[in-house]
């Protein structure tokens, strides 16, 4: 307000009456009120700070009137009075005041725009470096200190501006010089607003500003950015009148000033390495060609001022770039016709990226590479030496910015070479900044360059479409306000250039510029949305390439641009080979294009988002698409994606899987989940959704190249899910298995007998009975006979692993194809009976599973296979494994036991052949041989004794005098139910059948007496005078012998092999004894018998000492209940059965007493019972033994014990 009123004052001036008395009294009120001692102005002297100001203000504008050229030709204004307010103005100007100040100096601006009056020179400076008062010297002096020196940002606008005019003026050229060099001081400046001021004074300076003094001083000039703006509006010619302005321009200056400006703009500012520096320039150049109209100077350097703006266009700062391309667009009007022909190629250039402007920046050591904040370091230490060695202006704070700071950290960490890297990103930016400037530059001259732009509209359109997406909002404005100003029908261009930009943004999906990538991925996006096949068909697998390598960038919002590519990649693929929306060609093409790409680097990818990205787009197609266009990919859809089943599966299962047991899980509890986690999979839905395009022609190359897959294939889901495969395909399409039945059966039996896993395994063996139950018979018949193989390739190497396949298959074969079983019973259930004995538990019940599915009883199954069954048997009994020889012997014995009437023919051969292997060194399990033996002694003791019992019991009687304890034990077992099993039966009754004994059934086996031969064996075993007996357990003074000088470690070692040899020798002593009892029970010649029955005794005897064991007491009481019974049945004399049996009865007597075991005291009633039954009635003995039954029967605290002594009481007295 007071700034308009003041210039009404000054406008008002010149027409006051009396003239000029009341102008100069006017001015000498306002010089009062101003203050004319400048020292003091501001103060409380003068009053208000706000009178002040406005009299300096409205001072000015009338001494500029006074002075003003009509008034100073009529001579009506006293010159005095201008060079008094002139030196009220210098002194204000020099005021502490900074707002004042630059209200004296703005006056001192008003009054030298119309020429200032002579002022007197100064000699020299004072001691304070002013010069005197009311010089001109004095003058220029304030004039730039206000300007440059006081710390008010509009007080030194004002004074530029004013320096500005005082040069446009006239004024000398020291002057001039000394007020443009202070002006070119304020190039550092940060403030936009001060650079504009500068701007304005130079272009002042300089020379053809449009606007006349009185027009400036007294109109409603305001600015030169106002009045360049209202002269370019549609009122231009009203404004251009209101201000005076001309076409020509006004303040004409010299030669010698603009040579200055010049040279300092282009050859110090404009390339400086200081950004403030060239903002500045670029911000004078640019007031230059807006606000001195059409100066030839200017003209005649259009191309380099072009030149210079263009350089500017790449600059970091921001308002660099707009003044550059706001430069650039007037230039381009002010030019010729050739001239707008280069600059636009030019901008063309820059836009496209293909010519980078040439900055000749020079780098010194403040010179800003990158901006505050671009590149931080992470490291505390480097961060505290950056922050140290950062120069003034510099915030630090672990941030790298200018070129010393850059060099510094490079050397620190020994890297020199990076220097490069860090100098090439800076002119990756100020490429991206070229393009943005160009683009703002564009867009100022797009619509007036007209026709110019056809030649490039080609070449243009690409790049402008895709930098409408730009990261920088700013770059999206400008460009989308170029596409604005050349597109007239957006989709119509689009159309008509589609090849064009496909090719522009395929090209930069694959820049090494995030921002080109980013950029290229949306406007690709927008661009396939709704495209016909027609017009994609050439791109569609560049486009998918892009896509898939979008999703995997490096920079994080390149993949979000990429997730939105890839969502209208599939949309467009999954529409293009729907049947449905499509043409079965178009499908076909698409497919062609696509898939091998989705399948190659999509599934087979090692980035998770690709994965799931072509997994669903495979998926889609497998739905959508016709069986006919489908149908060549099929094999390859099915290989990838069997692959894809391990590839695509979480990595962490692998490491879970080998350290399951170390966490204790159970492995196959592991791959059984993920295998039913593969097969919910997608992966797994598409396999199944595939089964329904096959047909003939497909498995004639699906088959192989399923069979690859179970060669080669790698992964726990990959070679399951491909048995699962065939045997879904069975299920659901099992006619088109069938003529591949034979290599199906190759492939899987192949892999299923290498592979280690039991899942796996077991998937392949239910894969090859889902083919076998569509195969031909010759098939079939092949395929059991290469179970029955593998099953009896018993010295194979790799038989453990083919019997447990052959197992495997004959269980899935029952379960899933038992109707080709059955025709194949003869060679499957022989195995089958042979298995159930197999050394494996797993393969064991297998086998035990098919028998039981298959047969339809144990004895008429066995008549019926009974050759096969006991070839089998016999094939493995003379095998040279000896768990195979264990499992033929097993077998052999279970033969007799399951149908002992229907292979009592066979007897005497599988005794021939058990007893055969009995002989040699004693191998692990070789103990299953003796009670096989036995067994079919047990089972058809007639064809025993026909084989020869004899040749039986002497081959068992040799096998029990081994050295090895738990075989010996064995043996004598197997000895014990032979002897059982061949001794000729009895009924009660005496000698013939008479009461008190037994007789022998008449018609039972003919009679042998085993005594002569196992009796030595036995009593070498049992009697305690024998070598043979264990004495070392029972001899201390061995022990000391043994033990003398050991540690006490061997001292205990030596006792716990001392203890297990006892135990051991405590179970063959009862064995024996065992078998002695039963002996005894069969003995057939009472010569025999009674020849060595005092041995027999004295055996038992010994057995019953009440130091031994109660099982070893026991089974000697057994010899004797078996002694007493057989010396009845034998008719041998009381008198010399008693006495045998006299010496026993405290014996007997005492284990019946034994508290501790009833089991002891029930075995002592029994033999009580047998030997007063077998003494003669009067017997002194005899009436001992009963009355020790009564005791037993009357006070035994164990009812079972009391009840044994009842009946062997009952028995005796019988």
């Amino acid at each position: 307000t007071r700034k308009v009123a003041a210039k009404i004052c000054g406008a008002l001036a010149s027409r006051l009456a009396p003239a000029p008395t009341a102008a100069v009294a006017e001015l000498d009120g306002l010089l009062a009120i101003a203050g004319k001692d400048g020292v003091r102005a501001g103060s409380e002297v003068h009053g208000r700070f706000e009178d002040q100001d406005g009299a300096l203000r409205a001072a000015g504008f009338v001494a500029a009137a006074g002075n003003s050229e009509p008034l100073r030709l009529q001579r009506a204004f006293p010159p005095g009075k201008v060079i008094e307010a002139l030196d009220v103005f210098v002194a204000v100007a020099g005021c502490r005041n900074p707002t004042l100040a630059g209200t004296a100096a703005e006056a001192i601006g008003h009054v030298g725009m119309t020429g200032l009056p002579d002022l007197p020179r100064s000699d020299g400076l004072s001691d304070d470096g002013d010069a005197p008062a009311g010089t001109m010297d004095l003058l220029v002096r304030r004039l730039a200190r206000v300007a440059t020196k006081i710390s008010d940002p509009g007080a030194r606008q004002r004074a530029a501006r004013a320096a500005g005019h005082v040069i446009a003026g006239g004024c000398a050229p020291t002057d001039a010089d000394f007020l443009v060099d202070a002006l070119f001081g304020l190039a550092g400046t940060k403030s936009e607003e001060t650079r504009v001021a500068v701007g304005e004074a130079l272009c002042f300076a300089f020379g053809g500003v449009g606007v006349t003094a009185e027009g400036a001083l007294f109109g409603s000039f305001v600015s030169l950015a106002e009045f360049t703006e209202k002269t370019s509006s549609s009122s231009s010619k009203a404004a251009a009148a209101e201000t005076g302005s001309a076409e020509d321009g006004f303040f004409a200056g010299t030669d010698a000033i603009r040579d200055k400006i010049l040279d300092a703009i282009f050859q110090r500012y404009l390339y400086s390495s200081r950004s403030e520096e060239r903002c500045a320039a670029c911000a004078w150049l640019l007031a230059l060609v807006l606000h001195t109209r059409r100066h030839p100077r200017l003209l005649s350097m259009l191309s380099e001022i072009q030149e210079a703006f263009g350089s500017l266009l790449g600059d970091q700062n921001e308002l660099t770039q707009e003044m550059a391309s706001r430069g650039v667009s007037v230039v381009y009007e002010l030019g010729t016709e050739e001239q707008r022909k280069e600059l636009l190629g030019s901008l063309m250039g820059v836009l496209s990226g293909e010519s980078q402007r040439k900055r000749r920046v020079k780098l010194d050591d403040d010179t800003q590479v990158f901006q505050e904040g671009t590149i931080k370091i992470d490291d505390k230490e480097l961060a505290k030496k950056g922050d140290g060695d950062a120069p003034a202006g510099s915030t630090g704070g672990g941030s790298l910015s200018t070129y010393k700071e850059l060099c510094s950290i490079v050397t620190d960490i020994g890297q020199p070479d990076l220097i490069y890297k860090f100098m090439d990103l800076a002119n990756y930016q100020a490429m991206l900044n070229s393009s943005k400037g160009a683009a703002y530059g564009f867009a100022g001259i797009a619509k007036r360059a007209g026709d110019a732009l056809a030649p490039h509209l080609a070449k243009l359109l690409p790049k402008l479409y895709r930098m409408q997406h730009d990261p920088s909002p700013n770059m999206r404005e400008a460009v989308k306000g170029i596409w604005r100003a050349v597109v007239d029908d957006p989709k119509g261009a689009v159309d008509a250039h589609f090849g064009a930009v496909m090719e522009e943004l395929l090209s930069e999906c694959g820049s090494r510029m995030w921002r080109a990538r980013q950029s290229s991925a949306s406007a690709l996006a927008e661009l396939l949305s709704g495209r016909r096949f027609a017009e994609v068909e050439p791109y569609l697998e560049r486009v998918w390439e892009a896509s898939l390598r979008s999703i995997d960038d490096i920079k994080e919002t390149v993949r979000e641009a990429g997730k939105t590519l890839c969502r209208a990649s599939r949309g467009l693929t999954v529409r293009l080979c729907d049947s449905h929306h499509s043409s079965p060609a178009e499908t076909r093409a698409t497919i062609e294009k696509t898939l091998p790409m989705l399948l190659n680097k999509g599934l087979n990818s090692t980035v998770r988002e690709v994965q799931a990205l072509a997994m669903d787009v495979v998926m889609n197609v497998a739905k959508h698409a016709g069986s006919a266009e489908l149908g060549p990919h099929i094999p390859t859809m099915v290989t990838c994606l069997l692959e894809a089943l391990s590839s695509m599966e979480d990595s962490r299962l692998n490491y879970i899987e080998q350290h399951a047991p170390a966490i204790g899980l159970s492995q196959e509890r592991l791959e059984h989940a993920r295998l039913q986690s593969a097969k919910a999979s997608p992966m797994g839905e598409t396999l199944d959704l595939l089964m329904n395009h096959v047909d003939d022609e497909v498995m004639k190359e699906l088959v192989p190249a399923i069979g690859g897959v179970l060669r080669s294939g790698v992964g726990l889901n990959t070679r399951a899910g491909a048995a699962r495969f065939l045997s879904r395909l069975c299920l659901r399409r099992g006619s088109l298995v069938r003529p591949h039945a034979g290599k199906l059966f190759k492939s899987l039996l192949s892999a299923a007998e290498t592979d280690k896993s039991a899942s796996v395994f077991a998937a392949m063996v239910s894969a090859v009975a889902a083919v076998a139950r569509h195969a031909t018979e010759a098939r079939v018949n092949q395929l059991v006979d290469d179970v029955a193989a593998a099953y009896e390739s018993v010295d194979d190497d790799n038989h453990e692993r083919r019997a447990t396949l052959a197992a495997a298959l004959a269980l899935e074969l029952s379960r899933n194809a038992s109707d080709a079983l059955r025709d194949h019973a003869t060679k499957i259930l022989p195995l089958a009976f042979v298995g159930r004995f197999d050394v494996d538990e797993k393969r064991r019940n297998k086998w035990e599973e098919v028998w039981e599915e298959n047969s339809s009883g144990a004895s008429s199954t066995v008549r019926l296979y009974l050759d096969e069954i006991l070839a089998s048997a016999l094939a493995r009994l003379g095998s040279s494994q000896y768990q195979i020889k264990r499992q033929g012997a097993e077998a052999i014995a279970g033969l007799a036991t399951a149908a002992p009437d229907v292979v009592s023919e066979k007897a005497p051969a599988m005794l021939a052949a058990l007893t055969k292997e009995l002989p040699g060194r004693v191998w692990e399990g070789k103990e299953s041989l003796l009670p096989a033996v036995a067994d079919v002694v047990e089972k058809c003791p007639a064809a025993a004794l026909t084989f020869g019992g004899g040749e039986v019991v002497a081959a068992l009687v040799a096998e029990a005098t081994r050295k090895k304890s738990s075989y010996r034990e064995a043996a004598l077992r197997a000895l014990d139910r032979s002897l059982a099993a061949l001794a000729p039966p009895t009924v009660p009754g005496g000698p013939g059948g008479g009461p008190g004994g037994y007789a022998e059934v008449e018609g039972s086996n003919p009679v042998v007496d085993f005594f002569p031969a196992v009796f030595p064996l036995l009593r070498d075993a049992l009697d305690p005078t024998s070598d043979s007996a264990d004495a070392s357990v029972d001899n201390p003074a061995s022990e000391d012998r043994s033990t003398a000088g050991a540690t006490s470690r061997e001292m205990e070692e030596e006792a716990h092999r001392r203890a297990s040899e006892a135990k051991a020798g405590g179970a063959v002593a009862e064995s024996a004894l065992g078998c002695l009892a039963t002996l005894c029970l069969g003995a057939t010649i009472r010569g025999s018998m009674e020849v060595v029955a005092i041995e027999i005794t004295r055996i038992a005897s010994a057995a019953m000492a009440p130091a031994q064991p109660w099982t070893r007491r026991a089974a000697g009481l057994r010899v004797v209940a078996a002694l007493a019974r057989r010396s009845a049945t034998l008719g041998s004399e009381p008198r010399t059965v008693e006495a045998w049996l006299a010496p026993l009865c405290d014996a007997m007597r005492e284990c019946g007493n034994d508290p501790r075991v009833s089991q002891l005291r029930r075995a002592a009633a029994e033999a009580t019972g047998a030997s007063a039954r077998s003494l003669a009635s009067g017997s002194v003995a005899r009436a001992a033994l009963v009355k020790t039954l009564e005791e037993m029967r009357d006070g035994d605290r164990a009812p079972d014990v009391r009840g044994a002594a009842h009946r062997s009481l009952t028995d005796a007295l019988s």
